[in-house]
């Protein structure tokens, strides 16, 4: 498949594992990751935050590279080498000049397919991984980043934090991290995807050389959506110097096609400093530095949200010019001129982003991830470009009416006008357990 001017590969190797690849004539550089579709939502309710210890383990050594050897290798081609967890998968990606391919993927097969998870380096990342959980809910912007997942998605593992919890993180043991990496690390599970200078035939045969010895297997994924605190204001006291309001509501899978209606809802709203919120939050009132929404889409729900920080003081001018932006969308709908400048908004985004090779390889990933095929950038343009106002107006009114929104404050505010909500006055422990330990 040809698109944007770059031709787009997938592959399926005999033994299970998907190949992608996006080459781009003109790129010196060459990004190559290696996904496994193993993350925070699918691990047992007792090892909470193991994908991601794992993902840390990974790089403390492998069958033919020391841990500094991981990175030196890498760097001393003037490349990077890097990992990350998320809710659905955990990534370890490399960025090379093209001419060290190789390199990159003799060093990212070598060190997902024979980690070396010695007890003793076990120990030491486990003082690491306590330390990186403290500072990030040390942070009250961070902190209400993560309590934002637990009130959305409530009796599911997407409302877990997925770095673990102090206490989890200490009890997990070595052998546990070999069982988990043994069954998750398996060769249905793994999706090899490089963009940038690369000849794809070349890099198929490497990734097939390379994955040979990947223990076969795939794992059946199902993910509960659990639910969500509709029209409800969970405000939480908390000592910090301002206060951090979520305005949110639940939406739905990926795989919705309403997913582009929603796209422009976003840029009408909250995604640039055009957007409604921007302009009348931050530039004609004032009320915050910065404000802006997003979404995101899991295999089975997903959430939309708009994040502000302000003063107490100015909290419920906040949050009632927030709503009153939303119920306007809802009732007044969309000029035709709007729309359309959304629509060029997403498009052109979306083409820029292309030109990016990690951008081209994250888009294929997230469309394999919950589609199981390769999305043209043609076809989603095409499906922005088709959405009528009417069409806008209908998922708005479908997903953000005041029933079915999700309030989050917290900050130094004992007391909150409930501006036609129920108000949950509660403390951190009780909708995030895990920090207490």
């Amino acid at each position: 498949m040809r698109e944007n001017g770059f031709d787009i590969h997938h592959v399926k190797l005999d033994n299970g594992v998907k190949v992608i690849a996006t080459p781009m004539s003109g790129r010196r550089s060459v990004v190559v990751g290696v996904w496994c579709l193993s993350g925070s939502a699918y691990e047992p309710d007792d090892k909470i935050g193991i994908s991601h210890f794992l993902e840390h383990m990974i790089f403390k050594g492998s069958r033919r590279y020391s841990a500094k050897e991981i990175v030196t290798t890498i760097e001393r081609l003037g490349g990077s080498i890097d990992a990350y967890t998320s809710k659905q998968e955990t990534c370890f990606h490399a960025t090379v000049l093209g001419e060290d391919i190789d390199t990159a993927i003799d060093v990212l097969s070598d060190i997902v397919l024979h980690p070396r998870l010695a007890p003793a380096d076990v120990e030491v990342e486990r003082s690491v991984i306590i330390s990186e959980i403290r500072e990030a809910w040390e942070n009250a912007d961070s902190l209400a980043q993560e309590i934002l997942p637990a009130i959305m998605f409530i009796e599911s593992p997407l409302g877990r934090p997925i770095l673990g919890s102090i206490n989890s993180v200490r009890n997990i043991k070595t052998e546990d991290l070999k069982e988990y990496w043994a069954k998750n690390f398996v060769s249905g599970n793994f999706i090899i995807a490089a963009s940038g200078a690369l000849d794809f035939e070349y890099f198929v045969s490497k990734v097939a050389e390379k994955f040979s010895d990947a223990k076969q297997g795939a794992l059946k994924r199902e993910l509960l959506p659990g639910k969500a605190k509709e029209g409800t204001i969970t405000l939480i006291n908390y000592d910090c110097q301002q206060v951090h309001v979520f305005v949110s509501a639940r939406t739905f899978p990926f795989a919705d096609e309403r997913r582009y209606e929603l796209a422009l809802i976003d840029a009408i709203l909250g995604r640039g400093s055009s957007s409604r919120l921007f302009q009348k939050v931050r530039e004609e009132k004032g009320l915050a530095y910065n404000i802006q929404s997003f979404s995101e889409l899991y295999t089975s729900t997903g959430l939309w949200a708009v994040y502000a920080a302000t003063s107490p003081d100015n909290l419920t001018k906040l949050l009632e010019s927030v709503l009153h932006e939303i119920d306007a969308l809802r009732a007044n709908g969309i000029s035709e001129r709007e729309l359309e400048d959304a629509k060029s908004f997403v498009r052109r985004r979306l083409l820029l982003s292309s030109e990016s090779p990690w951008n081209n390889i994250a888009r294929a990933i997230e469309a394999d991830i919950h589609l199981g095929r390769y999305i043209p950038l043609s076809e989603t343009i095409e499906r922005i470009v088709s959405v009528k106002p009417e069409n806008v107006v209908s998922v708005a009114n479908e997903i953000l009416n005041r029933e079915r929104l999700s309030i989050l404050i917290l900050g130094p505010v004992k007391k909150v006008d409930n501006l036609g909500f129920r108000v949950d006055e509660a403390s951190v422990t009780d909708v995030f357990p895990w920090i207490s330990g």
